[in-house]
């Protein structure tokens, strides 16, 4: 895992206890991470992506099913498409979660910007 992204699962691990991350694409290394350390974590994209042991969904956040975002407490993305930010605020919102944003290193997808070690992104609080 990407020093950052190492960052990114040690602030979230210490402060929610349930998450879902949007758009993994089948890439679940923090997903993982954060399960190891006792969040309840999903991961939805809108391509199916089976991964064994982790709970995964099939659904589009730009008209999300929110009852698959229900009783999290942060929604987060890994460097999505800055188009789909609103939409990964407005779900977060819908739900009275937070969400995280863990953009590529030249965007600013607006939030607050926390630094952690070499891991820096963009916190939405509700």
């Amino acid at each position: 895992m990407r020093p950052s992204c190492r960052e990114l699962a040690a602030f979230m691990a210490s402060q929610y206890r349930s998450a879902v991350e949007i758009g993994f694409g089948g890439v679940v290394d923090v997903a993982l991470t954060l399960r190891k350390q006792g969040l309840r974590i999903r991961a939805g994209d809108i391509r199916p992506y089976p991964v064994k042991g982790l709970p995964t969904f099939v659904d589009d956040i730009t008209s999300p099913n929110l009852k698959f975002y229900q009783g999290a407490e942060v929604l987060y993305a890994i460097r999505p498409p800055l188009e789909l930010v609103s939409y990964i605020r407005s779900a977060a919102a819908a739900v009275f979660a937070d969400a995280i944003i863990k953009p590529l290193a030249d965007e600013f997808p607006g939030g607050r910007m926390e630094g952690h070690g070499n891991g820096v992104f963009f916190v939405h609080h509700v």
